[in-house]
């Protein structure tokens, strides 16, 4: 699939594809290869309305994937290799492009609260969501946590979060993430990402790219998981 100067080969379905930018008129290029590092999930269907009007309604699929290749951009060379990132693909009806002409009656915004948090680590992934109405009623919650040895995602029950704000903004110091599996009473899974904060106020540096910088500054605890990889359970 080609647009313009960008194009997308898929080299083996739903596990390795390659991107291509061709040099252009913005002085960006690359040529970067994806290769899965878990298993694609599906991510639940989306669904929002306003009486008889659907403002959103999507699916996705997310998958972790291992970087290789390079971004050339205005006479600088990055070379991704040992990168790590997550691909996001999703469909359907949203609230971008020509929208309805109909105006609300009355005229109202439509409040919503989405968190999204990808986190790749050495053996594990973790895709995690939240989406909640103005009055913090839960629209979606999906915690999943991928391995790396491709086996099947394993979804969470009963997922909630709590997060720690920096002082004056919104910007997310710590995360508190909690669920269950299947079939289990007790909490599962405390994922503790560190440093979604850490950034702000100052600009990126070339450091903070180098990479594994980010899992590097987070913290995950997956007590019943690694029991089960040592055979106790």
């Amino acid at each position: 699939m080609r647009v313009a100067p960008i194009e997308v080969q898929v080299l083996e379905p739903l596990k390795k594809l390659k991107v291509i930018v061709e040099p252009n008129a913005y002085g960006i290029s690359a040529e970067i290869t994806l290769t899965g590092r878990t298993a694609p999930i599906e991510d639940d269907r989306l669904i929002l309305a306003d009486g008889p009007r659907t403002i959103i309604d999507t699916f996705r699929l997310v998958q972790h994937m291992d970087w290789e290749g390079r971004i050339e951009a205005f006479g600088e060379m990055i070379d991704l290799k040992g990168w790590r990132g997550t691909r996001d693909r999703s469909w359907g009806v949203r609230s971008i492009g020509i929208r309805d002409p109909q105006p609300y009656v009355p005229p109202r915004p439509l409040p919503l609260f989405w968190l999204g948090g990808p986190q790749i680590y050495d053996d594990y992934g973790v895709y995690f969501h939240a989406m909640d109405d103005e009055q913090g009623r839960v629209r979606s919650r999906m915690c999943v946590l991928h391995a790396a040895d491709g086996s099947a995602p394993r979804r969470l029950d009963d997922v909630s979060f709590k997060l720690d704000y920096r002082s004056g903004t919104r910007l997310i110091a710590k995360a508190d993430i909690r669920g269950r599996f299947a079939g289990r009473r007790r909490s599962a899974a405390r994922i503790f990402p560190r440093g979604a904060g850490e950034y702000a106020g100052r600009r990126l540096q070339p450091s903070d790219l180098e990479p594994g910088h980010v899992p590097r500054r987070s913290c995950a605890v997956w007590p019943d998981v690694q029991h089960e990889r040592a055979g106790s359970q």
